[in-house]
C-alpha cells in the first residue's frame, strides 16, 4: 500500500513525572487524620519525584552507568560476611593489665571501640574497686558475638598485649553455647567501673558539641602532631558549633564559615608533619563535619577521601558507610552502587549498617521484606546492635496499622518490645515514633513520649526533638501544643536553636499573633538565633524599638504590662533605624549585643511569657470580632 494509506502509530512519550510514580525511591502520600498534615504528605510525595528526574537528569548529563535495586542487593548479599553460629553473650572473659587497659581505653584507633566497629564483636571493660573505692590492678574484658567476630575481636586484643608487653588470660572455650561467666554473675559486682564498646559517649576522649564564639581560626594548633592531639584538634573543629549571628558578624555568611572550617580540616590532613599522627577515627571525624553539611559537598569529602589513600592508617567499611549515609538522605541509588563498588575494591565488606541505609531509600513494603529475608538469611539480625536500626525503618508501619485503634504510647512501646526484643529502644527510633505520632495528631501521646524518654540516658530529648514537636504544631496551627513542648524543654534544659524560633515565629504569623511573635522575635534577638526569613519580615514590617527597651521585664519583671491588648508590639525607633532592607538585621544585632554586654537575660521562660502574649493576642481577636459585628 501507499505509505501515505498507512495508518502509522506515533511512539507514545512518557513524561519523565509518570516513569517516576511507580520508583520504590518515590515517598508515597499517606492520608492522616489533620487534613494539613495530608497536604504535606503529598508535597513530600511531589518533591521526591522532582528529586528521582533531577538525579536520574545528572546521571544521564555525567554518562554514569544504570543501577537498579536488584543489582545493588545482589551485590551487598554476596560481599557480606554472613554471621556463623549463634550470638553469645559474654563467652569469652579476658583478664588485663593497667598498660593493656589504658590502651584499649585511650589510645587512637585501638580502643575498644575501634574493635568493635573492625570486628563486630561487643566488649564491656569491668574494673572492680575494693570497699574504699580502691581500683584493681586487673580488669576483665567480656566478649560477646559470633565465633568469627569472637576470634578476631581475641585476636586483636592479643596482639595489642604483645605490643604493650602485657600478659593477659582467656577463658571461655570456643564454640560454647553459653557464657562462662552469666551476665547475671557479673552484675552482682556493684563496686566496679564499666565501659561498654555499645556506648560511644563513654569513650574518654569523646567530646560533646560546645558552643564557640570566635572564629575556626581561632582553634589553636598543637605544638606538637601526635595521635590524641590531632583528634583533639579535629574534633575541636568539627564540633564547635557558632551561632548564625556570629557566623554573620565574623564571616558574612554561613556558607563562608563552613569553608573556613572545611579549609583547616584539609590544611591538617594535607600538611606533611602531622602525616605520623593521622588517624582512621579523626578522619570518620572530619568526613561526617563535611557530609553533614550537605549534597553540595559531597566533592568535597571526595577529595578529602583521595589525599588519604596513602595514609597510614587503613580505610574501613566505617568509611565509606559515612559517605553512603548522604546518598541514602538524597535516595541516590545510583551513587550508592557506585559508592558499594568502591568499598569492595578497597578489600572493605558491607556490614548491617550498610543494609540499614540501602533500606531507608527503599520506600516498598515488598522489597523491604525481601531485604529483611536476606539479612536473616546471613545471620545479620542476630546482632543486638541491628535491631534499632531495623526497628527504626520499620515502626512507621506498626504505627499506621494502629491510628485507628490507638491504644496509647505505653502500650504501644510494649508490643514493640514483644515484636523485636528490649534492644530496639534508641533516639532515633523515639525520634522516628515522635515524628509519626505528630502527623497523626496525637499532640498527648507526644507528651508522653518526652517523658518516656527523659527517663533514660540513651532516649534523653535534645533540641530535635523539640523541633520536631514544634514543627508538627505548626502545620497544625496548634500553639498549645507548642506552648507545651517548650514548657517541657525548660524543664529538662533543653536549648532552642534558630530553626526553633523560627517554628515559632511563623507558627504566630499564620495565626496573626502580634504579641506572640513579638515575645517570640524579642527572644530570639537575645539569643542571637534569628533567622533570615524572620529578619527580612521585620524589615519589610517598617515597624521598631529600642534595645533597651524590647524586654524591660528582664529588669523589672511585669511582663503581663508587655502583653496588654492595648500595647501592640513595635519592632525599634529612630536610633537603629537604618536602610529598610537591613533594619532585621540591625535590630537583632543590636539587641543581641546589649544584653550579650549587659549580661542579661530574660526573667521569664518563653513558654509562659508565651501563654500570656497569647491570652492578649485573644482579647485583641475578641474586640475586633466585636467591633466588627456593631
Amino acid at each position: 500500500k501507499d505509505a501515505s494509506e498507512r495508518k502509522l502509530k506515533r511512539r507514545e512519550k512518557t513524561s519523565p513525572t509518570q516513569a517516576q510514580h511507580d520508583s520504590i525511591l518515590v515517598t508515597p502520600t499517606i492520608r492522616y487524620q489533620p487534613q494539613r498534615e495530608s497536604r504535606a504528605s503529598s508535597q513530600r510525595f511531589h518533591q521526591s519525584i522532582t528529586r528521582q528526574i533531577w538525579l536520574e537528569t545528572v546521571r544521564q548529563v555525567k554518562k554514569g552507568s544504570f543501577s537498579n535495586w536488584r543489582n545493588t542487593l545482589d551485590l551487598l548479599r554476596r560481599q557480606t560476611r554472613p554471621i556463623k553460629g549463634p550470638w553469645q553473650r559474654n563467652v569469652r572473659k579476658i583478664t588485663v593489665g593497667v598498660e593493656l587497659a589504658y590502651t584499649l581505653l585511650h589510645d587512637v584507633d585501638k580502643t575498644i571501640w575501634d574493635i568493635q566497629e573492625q570486628t563486630r564483636c561487643h566488649i564491656e571493660m569491668r574494673w572492680p574497686k575494693d570497699k574504699d573505692g580502691t581500683l584493681s590492678e586487673v580488669g576483665y574484658l567480656f566478649l560477646s558475638g559470633d565465633e568469627d567476630a569472637l576470634e578476631h575481636a581475641s585476636g586483636e586484643i592479643s596482639r595489642l598485649a604483645a605490643q604493650a608487653d602485657s600478659t593477659i588470660s582467656i577463658e571461655g572455650a570456643i564454640g560454647s553455647n553459653f557464657s562462662t561467666t552469666g551476665r547475671d554473675e557479673v552484675a552482682e559486682a556493684r563496686n566496679e567501673t564499666v565501659w561498654k564498646s555499645s556506648e560511644e559517649d563513654q569513650r574518654p576522649a569523646y567530646m560533646k558539641e560546645y558552643s564557640h564564639a570566635h572564629k575556626y581560626e581561632s582553634i589553636p594548633k598543637p605544638k606538637e602532631w601526635t595521635p590524641d592531639t590531632f583528634l583533639a584538634y579535629i574534633t575541636a573543629i568539627t564540633n564547635a558549633r557558632i551561632t548564625a549571628h556570629d557566623k554573620y558578624k565574623m564571616y558574612g555568611a554561613g556558607p563562608a564559615a563552613d569553608d573556613a572550617a572545611l579549609k583547616l580540616l584539609f590544611s591538617a590532613f594535607t600538611d606533611e608533619s602531622s602525616r605520623h599522627a593521622r588517624s582512621r577515627r579523626a578522619f570518620k571525624q572530619a568526613l561526617r563535619f563535611i557530609e553533614l553539611r550537605g549534597n553540595s559537598y559531597r566533592n568535597h569529602a571526595r577529595d578529602l577521601f583521595q589525599s588519604q589513600r596513602d595514609a597510614p592508617f587503613s580505610i574501613d567499611t566505617g568509611v565509606f558507610n559515612i559517605m553512603l549515609e548522604n546518598c541514602a538522605k538524597v535516595k541516590d541509588l545510583s551513587n550508592f552502587h557506585s559508592l558499594l563498588g568502591m568499598m569492595i575494591s578497597y578489600g572493605c565488606q558491607p556490614n548491617a549498617k550498610t543494609w540499614a541505609l540501602y533500606m531507608d531509600m527503599i520506600e516498598s513494603k515488598q522489597i523491604l521484606q525481601h531485604v529483611l529475608r536476606l539479612m536473616h538469611s546471613l545471620g545479620l539480625l542476630l546482632d543486638p546492635g541491628v535491631v534499632p536500626l531495623i526497628t527504626k525503618r520499620l515502626v512507621t508501619d506498626d504505627m499506621r496499622k494502629l491510628e485507628h485503634n490507638w491504644p496509647g504510647i505505653r502500650s504501644f512501646l510494649e508490643t514493640l518490645t514483644a515484636k523485636y526484643g528490649t534492644a530496639w529502644s534508641s533516639r532515633p527510633v523515639m525520634h522516628v515514633i515522635m515524628n509519626e505520632l505528630g502527623r497523626m495528631g496525637n499532640f498527648a501521646s507526644c507528651c508522653d513520649l518526652w517523658d518516656i524518654m527523659a527517663e533514660s540516658r540513651n532516649t534523653f530529648p535534645t533540641t530535635l526533638t523539640l523541633n520536631t514537636m514544634l514543627q508538627h504544631a505548626k502545620a497544625q496551627r496548634n500553639i498549645t501544643f507548642a506552648t507545651a513542648a517548650l514548657e517541657k524543654a525548660h524543664k529538662h534544659f533543653i536549648l532552642l536553636n534558630e530553626q526553633s524560633y523560627h517554628i515559632l515565629f511563623f507558627l504566630a504569623f499564620r495565626l496573626n499573633r502580634p504579641n506572640a511573635m513579638g515575645v517570640i522575635w524579642r527572644y530570639a534577638c537575645i539569643a542571637g538565633r534569628t533567622s533570615s526569613d524572620m529578619r527580612n519580615h521585620i524589615s519589610n514590617w517598617r515597624y521598631g524599638v529600642n534595645p533597651q527597651d524590647v524586654l524591660q521585664h528582664a529588669i523589672e519583671p511585669n511582663p503581663k504590662a508587655h502583653a496588654s491588648p492595648c500595647a501592640l508590639p513595635s519592632w525599634f525607633d529612630q536610633n537603629v533605624t537604618g536602610p529598610n532592607q537591613v533594619n532585621g538585621a540591625r535590630i537583632s544585632k543590636a539587641t543581641h549585643d546589649y544584653f550579650r554586654e549587659h549580661k542579661m537575660r530574660p526573667w521569664y521562660p518563653l513558654h509562659q511569657l508565651l501563654s500570656w502574649a497569647w491570652g492578649a493576642d485573644g482579647k485583641i481577636i475578641a474586640a475586633v470580632k466585636e467591633a466588627k459585628q456593631q
